[in-house]
């Protein structure tokens, strides 16, 4: 069964602490919650250009495509004002993608 051998080799660390990211965080798992296949880095922009991103942390991609917080079930929680942004979402194996329109969000 092909996602249950992922989440086996899925790493503890996120892996955005190198070129290109540089990514900082600090998130970690004990283990890979059921249904989990990767890591994926999202963030927050107030604009088009990556200069004006606010936030950014790691979170965890369900295998129904599904983007969640570490305990694998809660939507990615962010410590921001609430407002509109554009999101960004990068894996290490695929182009980042944007929202083509700012995105409400509730924190």
């Amino acid at each position: 069964h092909r996602v249950d051998r992922r989440q086996r080799q899925m790493c503890i660390r996120d892996r955005f602490n190198t070129s290109p990211w540089n990514y900082g965080g600090t998130e970690l798992l004990d283990e890979t919650p059921d249904g989990i296949i990767d890591w994926l880095l999202v963030s927050l922009r107030e604009d088009l250009s990556e200069s004006s991103e606010v936030a950014r942390r790691a979170g965890l991609l369900k295998s129904d495509g599904t983007i969640v917080d570490l305990d694998g079930t809660s939507p990615l929680a962010f410590v921001i004002d609430e407002g509109s942004y554009y999101v960004v979402v990068e894996h290490r194996n695929h182009l980042p993608i944007m929202s083509s329109v700012p995105v409400p969000i509730h924190p």
